[in-house]
Order: C-alpha cells, then structure tokens, then sequence
C-alpha cells in the first residue's frame, strides 16, 4: 500500500531555506541523489522505522524544534515535513536544548518514540513508549521489551486474546550495550515505569525481555522494587551479561541450543555469574536457540513459560478490568505519564547530587 497522500498546501511561514536543508537531510537519509524532491512517500522511497527515526531526531537537532511525529507519519511527504517544521518554529515550539550529556539521550528516548509509531496496539498517547495488546484479557498481565514489532505482534498472538501483553521496545539498534551508561539505563527505565504506573493496574505484574531487552527489563524491575511494584517475577530471555546483584525472583529462559549458558562462569571477556547475580533465580530450558525464540515450536514453549506465571487473576480484577483501548482512557494519563517521568527522572539526578 502506497503511503503517498496529498500534498499540504504551502503557507507564507514555509521558507525557501528552510525547504532546502530538509530536503537535504532528507535526501541523505534515504540515500537519494541531491536535490531529488520526489512527491512519493518516505516509506515508499525506502524509508523504515530506523529511517524514519533518524530523519525526525536529525530535523529536530537541526532547528530546534519537536515535531508532532503522529501528522507526520500520516502524510510521510517532503513537503508536509518542511511545513510541520515551519509550522513548529512560528509557534515558537519548545528547543531541546543543548546540554552536556542530556541531548543525546534525550534523542534516544525521541528515536524510541518515532520508531514505535510503527507499532501496532493501544496507547495512552501518541507520544506513549508503550503498546498494549489483549488488554481485555484477564490474566496477569506481562511487560515485555521486545526486540521489534514483529516480535510484539508475534507474541501477543502466541499469549492469545485473554492475555494482556504491554509492549517496550529495547534500544537495540539504537545503543550498543558496551555504550549503555548509567544515566540512559536510568532515564529509559524511569520513563519506562511511569509508562508501567500509568496503566493503574492493582494486581502483580511479570516483567521480562529478551537479549539485549532484558538489560532494559532488569533496570525498569530495580527501580520497581523501590515504588513496591516488584515483578513476579522478572523473567530473562537469552541472559548472556552481569549488570550487577538482583535479590527478586527470576525465571532464566534459555535455548536448548544455548543451555550451557547456565552452566558457565565466565565467556570470553564477557563474566557471567548469574548464579551470584540472581540468588533467586529458576533457570529453564525451551527450545530453540539465539535468534529463534519468536517462532516455531520455540515460541509456543516461550508463550507456555510466560503464562504459567500468570494464571493466578488478581483478587482485584473485577473491580479494574484493563481498558479495551488505552487511547480512550482518561484524558489526563498522557500528562499523568509525563509528569511522573519528569518527577523520577528529577528525583534521581537530585540524589545524585546529594551523594
């Protein structure tokens, strides 16, 4: 399906210089000859989710401006970017900012958000981090850090209709995990939780991901621990790093094929303890390996894992059934998330100080 749409009408605000340097960038992004100002969409020029996060944050950084990602992706067109734009610097819209060591993770938040309007599901917002599916089931609900939206949509298939599954998404392909700072690994796991404290569920949650989603899914469980929101428990798909000690259960998942992982107390350059790292930990075999867990026999065995956990409904799920469509909640859970993000974010960077 084609994601060409008409054209936006030009206003006097939309500068011939402006025009220019997005077209530019756009033509850089794309790999496309200079000065080619095709009227064909971004998607249809070769543009994908990684594409299309890297021409938002890259246009943002350049004019200082945030651009509304969701009327963008609805009519993905040159000329309706360069209008977004001139639109946000006549409002005067909000500068991110230059700041040392903010920016850049701040870019890599924005990156996470643009490449999740891509994703299929219920949202709080459309600034939301966080996809819901099967949120009318009644089983415990899963958090999951997926890798893809092919791996969201896969799994919540497997899980069916009567398990909610809420989708993040890790920053694999954004961050190489050797480059994973505490100060990101705080931010997206804040921002993370707040997503999670939004949804105002009263019963237990499992927390999980896989590879280098589990990293992000061990830091949202920490900081959980210290709001009296601990996973139950934190599951661990393809565990292959040591971020440190965590004393809450833990449920290893592994392939098959990558089951003397459990075994192992070093890889090269790479320590693995997680014997020392997880005290509570149940390791379990399934079937498959690396790369193969979201298909196949290997993904029915994953989804049968995961649902053994959450068989037990919660004493209060008659009283706060989950939404149909996190969109048509309240009004107030998008300014809600945000706002709880800024105050954790806040509060950590002041003891931080304090220390």
């Amino acid at each position: 399906m084609s994601n060409t749409l008409a054209e936006p009408a030009s206003t006097p605000v939309e500068s011939h210089s402006s025009l220019a340097r997005i077209s530019n960038r756009w033509c850089q992004v794309l790999g496309l000859e200079a000065d080619s100002r095709s009227s064909a969409g971004f998607f249809d020029l070769g543009g994908d989710s990684l594409k299309f996060a890297e021409m938002i944050v890259t246009i943002e950084d350049e004019f200082g401006v945030q651009i509304p990602i969701q009327r963008f992706f609805e009519n993905p067109v040159l000329s309706n970017l360069v209008a977004l734009v001139d639109e946000a610097r006549a409002n005067d819209a909000e500068s991110l900012g230059p700041g040392s060591g903010v920016v850049s993770v701040r870019q890599l938040m924005r990156r996470s958000e643009t490449m999740l309007v891509t994703w299929n599901g219920d949202r709080l917002s459309d600034a939301s981090l966080m996809v819901g599916a099967n949120t009318t089931g009644t089983r415990i609900p899963v958090i999951w850090v997926c890798q893809s939206n092919h791996e969201f949509r896969t799994l919540a298939e497997a899980l069916g209709p009567d398990q909610p599954l809420y989708g993040l998404r890790s920053l694999d392909r954004l961050v190489e995990i050797d480059e994973l700072t505490s100060e990101i690994l705080d931010t997206v796991s804040y921002r993370y939780l707040a997503e999670i404290l939004s949804l105002h569920l009263d019963e237990p949650l499992v927390i999980g991901g896989n590879c280098s989603g589990a990293i992000i899914a061990l830091a949202v469980a920490r900081k959980a621990r210290q709001f009296g929101s601990e996973p139950h428990p934190l599951v661990l798909l393809n565990w292959m790093f040591s971020f440190g000690r965590y004393d809450g259960p833990v449920v290893l998942l592994q392939g098959m094929d990558d089951s003397a992982t459990f075994a192992l107390k070093d890889w090269p350059d790479r320590p693995i303890d997680w014997r020392s790292d997880f005290p509570a930990a149940d390791p379990q075999a399934i079937p498959g390996g690396h790369g193969k867990y979201f298909g196949g026999e290997s993904l029915k065995a994953f989804a049968a894992k995961l649902r053994e956990h959450t068989s037990a409904p919660s004493d209060t799920a008659e009283k706060s059934a989950p939404n149909s469509d996190l969109r048509h909640d309240s009004q107030s859970l998008p300014q809600t998330t945000l706002s709880l993000a800024r105050r954790l974010v806040s509060s950590i960077k002041r003891h931080r100080r304090l220390r």
